[in-house]
This record gives C-alpha cells, structure tokens and sequence, in this order.
C-alpha cells in the first residue's frame, strides 16, 4: 500500500487490526505500517511508530453485509511526530473474525491471531490525501481499545 499525507509518502506492507469495546464498541481499527517493527508494538506504544490508522464504523446501517462491502473510514497518518486525518471510503473485501470474540478482553496475553482477518482495498483522494492499495491485516489483540 502507497500513502501520499500531508505528513509525508510511506509505502505500507504491514498490516493488523484491532477491535473497540466501549462507546464505540465493535468498531475495527486496521494499522498500516512501515516496518515489520510496529506490528509488535503494543497500543500505548505507537505514539513513536510511524503508521496509518484506519477506523472502520461498526454501526451496521453503514455496512452492506456485516463489513463486507464499502462503508466510512476514518483515517489518520502519524509519521514524524506529526499527525494529520481524513474521513473516506473503505472496501472490505473479506472479513473472518475467527478467534476474535474470545481474545479481545485480553490484549496483553496474546500475538497476532492469523485465524481471523479482513482483506481490503482503499482509495482515499483528497487535499494532499492519496492513498492506496490493497491489502490483509490479521487481527492483533495487543491493538485492540476500549473508548470511555
């Protein structure tokens, strides 16, 4: 995956995701990353990782069919020490939460689950926005949030 951001150009070969509870409950976070590094770093950690974020709505009247199809996004770049965000389309292309349900509550205990994952294109373009390809991301419960 290319990112072209406000905050610089990346290529994105490394992909996770995690999942929220709380007020926004059940929505997927997928992480892109640059190196291989940041897909061990754990949630608190990735304020000095550079990576994208892409927030993907778990409200289902957004969604065709349980993920599957294009819906909102919302996404954020941090690179540099600097962020930047713009709100998008998605396409999920195939999603398999497999061990998902019983591993989220409990992050710090396990690795990226490879049984359960969402395999997406993205193409956002927008001032100084570009950002595409297509890629899958395990799920990885160290990445997963609960929101207040």
């Amino acid at each position: 995956m290319q990112a072209q951001t406000p905050v610089g150009t990346r290529t994105l070969p490394w992909a996770v995701y995690g999942i929220s509870g709380g007020e926004c409950g059940g929505a997927r976070f997928l992480y892109l990353f640059s190196e291989a590094s940041g897909v061990e770093a754990p949630l608190f950690a990735l304020d000095g990782v550079d990576h994208v974020e892409v927030m993907i709505s778990s409200s289902m009247d957004m969604w065709p069919d349980d993920f599957i199809g294009t819906g909102p996004a919302e996404v954020t770049a941090h690179f540099d020490g600097q962020s930047a965000s713009i709100a998008g389309e998605i396409t999920i292309l195939q999603y398999d939460s497999g061990s998902e349900d019983t591993l989220w509550c409990e992050p710090e205990a396990t690795p990226v689950m490879p049984d359960a994952h969402i395999s997406f294109t993205i193409a956002l373009k927008a001032d100084g926005w570009d950002i595409a390809g297509e890629v899958m991301a395990d799920y990885c419960p160290a990445l997963s949030k609960f929101c207040p």
